[in-house]
């Protein structure tokens, strides 16, 4: 099962809190399913394939730069969604990450770290493998990076950039 950080709340009873632990996470968690936390090294790509995805409305495909519509390539991000984006990315992970931090059923992985290619990383398998207890070989996945060069196709992505990184904790 997957799900991404913006899903949760699409089932919750009338009078639960917004930021209060969404019921079919906790009804995973009372059947101890592993949970696997999938970030991204990069917010700036994150933002940036974001913004594609939706632009074309394609999601987890195999995108190559020759894909990208005229109509997004060369047209600079403006800054203030781009501190809005980065905000909500890292305001919903760091929830999801506070509704699991007691769970022992869940581990971190990075987007960069799970795939090599179009397959699963032989490291990603060992350790979804040894999360739920099956071999898990590396495979060929549905759900592929895209493989469009930011820089290319934004004309101000140092400033993209510049403003993920007021975000990462290293900036901090």
């Amino acid at each position: 099962f997957r799900s991404k950080h913006n899903a949760w709340g699409a089932l919750h009873p009338l009078w639960q809190f917004p930021h209060d632990e969404p019921v079919f996470m906790s009804v995973l968690k009372e059947r101890k399913t592993v949970f696997v936390l999938l970030g991204r090294e990069n917010l700036a790509d994150q933002i940036v394939s974001y913004l594609l995805a939706m632009h074309m409305r394609v999601w987890h495909a195999r995108v190559t730069g020759a894909d990208v519509p005229d109509d997004f390539a060369g047209k600079p991000l403006e800054p203030r969604m781009v501190r809005r984006l980065c905000r909500l990315f890292i305001e919903a992970e760091a929830l999801t990450a506070s509704f699991l931090a007691d769970y022992p059923h869940r581990f971190a992985l990075t987007y960069e770290e799970a795939f090599a290619g179009d397959r699963l990383s032989v490291g990603a398998a060992a350790r979804l493998s040894e999360a739920i207890g099956t071999d898990i070989r590396p495979a060929a996945l549905p759900m592929r990076p895209n493989l469009v060069t930011k820089r290319e196709i934004v004309p101000n992505y140092d400033e993209v950039c510049a403003i993920a990184a007021e975000f990462t904790p290293a900036a901090k």
